[in-house]
């Protein structure tokens, strides 16, 4: 078993969006004279790697806590859209996508995570793509870039009233190219919120 870590990491310089304010970081408590280290975090919930519940986008009551740990985790298929700005439906990736498996995109956008191309110009999922994934009935849309789409954001919509989460700003989803069976690991804490900061890793079977 070989294990791949997809997560961007929390620190206070990571990056975001026009959005979002930086992460506030602060040492509250001193090993020399609390006898502990103690850090208090300031931050929303859809920075670096992380996970959209329907309350993101939806007049909806669920959150990520109401979730079973089960809808994190799945069999995962990578599709290759390296240096692609059009996600589209192709009929090589039809036979791949199965119900509640976890598709995950790679465009190799993480590598320009905090320029303005990242949060301006990035790539788009297709509605062709979207109502597939739906008709499909697969666990989590995960990618590697900032956004499936832009205002009125009818992708983030039509997947989170089918249930279908979104994961954003996966890192080296590259080392996963040309590996054909893997499980994916999306978890998040716990939380009662309408998303939440996960730990990406797959699984090399």
């Amino acid at each position: 078993m070989r294990y791949i870590d997809l997560t961007h990491t929390l620190e206070p310089e990571t990056p975001v969006s026009h959005n979002d304010n930086k992460i506030d970081f602060k040492r509250v408590k001193f090993l020399d004279k609390d006898y502990y280290n103690d850090t208090r975090i300031i931050t929303t919930m859809h920075i670096g790697t992380h996970i959209d519940a329907p309350s993101h986008m939806l007049e909806s009551d669920k959150y990520m806590s109401d979730y079973h740990i089960s809808k994190f985790i799945g069999d995962g298929v990578l599709l290759d859209f390296e240096n692609q700005k059009d996600i589209v439906l192709r009929d090589s990736d039809k036979l791949k996508i199965k119900k509640d498996f976890i598709v995950m995109i790679y465009t190799n956008m993480d590598k320009r995570i905090g320029t303005k191309e990242y949060y301006y110009d990035h790539p788009k999922v297709s509605e062709e793509l979207c109502d597939f994934l739906i008709e499909k009935q697969i666990k989590i849309l995960a990618l590697d870039f900032y956004s499936p789409d832009q205002l009125p954001l009818t992708i983030h919509k039509k997947l989170l009233s089918n249930d279908i989460l979104i994961v954003e700003n996966l890192k080296d989803v590259n080392e996963l190219k040309n590996i054909d069976n893997f499980k994916v690991n999306l978890i998040p804490i716990k939380i009662k919120a309408e998303g939440a900061f996960i730990r990406a890793f797959a699984e090399v079977l």
